[in-house]
């Protein structure tokens, strides 16, 4: 019969083993994701052509249209501001940056008619930024790329809501493996240039008061993972989006 430190090395052996196992299938896995994300941004670097045949099939609007155009934070505003005289238009594309916006900003926006453009872009660009600790340089390019999709806008008598960056939540602990928590100071600082960027046709919505209320990070009650929203953030931006959306359709009208 076996004694038991036989058997409790035999466990520790099994419990090794297994834990190997799995380290090796997780390794494999973002080994995996890694070569394709890698290999689609050689192949498609830009989205120009993303929303090409939704924009050609979209009829004259009837009403205002309010085009929303970001990245995933667009993509997953799913409840609309409660206005009922607007052709809100989503345009969103998850994990984008602001270079990658720029590239399609035109037709997504006034190449079907846009009366109002909501801009939220920005947190991808100072995410990959530090992680490569470059945060300085990609905010700087980040700002001059929201500048000129800005300027593209204004320079077509398109009003602008240009929302601040909302920082991330606490990462989760794969993150960590490629986080630098500079990110906090630099979304703070970025919010600050964003704020220069306002003009006749250009507003500012404080996304980042709204859900954090001073806070460096996002709140763990309104964040659905590091960089995503619940719906109740939603909600609440919904409301102040509303006003502004109403005082930029006047002013356009």
């Amino acid at each position: 019969m076996r004694s038991r430190s036989s058997i409790a090395l035999m466990l520790s052996l099994c419990a090794l083993t297994v834990a190997a196992m799995l380290a090796t299938a997780v390794a494999g896995y973002f080994a995996h994701r890694f070569y394709v994300e890698r290999a689609r941004a050689k192949l498609v670097p830009t989205f120009e052509s993303r929303f090409a045949s939704e924009n050609a099939r979209l009829a004259a609007p009837v009403e205002p249209r309010v085009v929303m155009i970001g990245d995933s934070r667009i993509v997953e505003w799913q409840s609309q501001p409660p206005l009922l005289d607007l052709g809100l238009v989503w345009r969103g594309i998850g994990g984008e940056t602001t270079a990658q916006l720029l590239h399609r900003f035109a037709a997504d926006t006034h190449g079907i008619g846009a009366r109002v453009v909501v801009i939220q872009s920005g947190i991808n660009d100072l995410v990959l930024g530090t992680s490569l600790g470059e945060g300085r340089s990609a905010a700087d390019r980040a700002f001059r790329n929201l500048q000129t999709m800005v300027e593209l806008s204004a320079g077509s008598g398109t009003e602008v809501i240009l929302l601040t960056v909302v920082p991330p939540a606490s990462p989760t602990l794969l993150r960590r493996l490629v986080w630098s928590d500079s990110i906090y100071a630099l979304v703070a600082d970025f919010n600050r240039r964003l704020h220069t960027l306002s003009g006749p046709l250009v507003r500012i919505l404080e996304a980042d008061r709204i859900l954090c209320r001073g806070a460096e990070r996002l709140p763990p009650q309104l964040a659905r993972d590091t960089l995503h929203f619940l719906p109740a953030a939603y909600e609440m931006l919904n409301r102040e989006l509303s006003v502004q959306l109403r005082e930029s359709v006047d002013a356009v009208q």
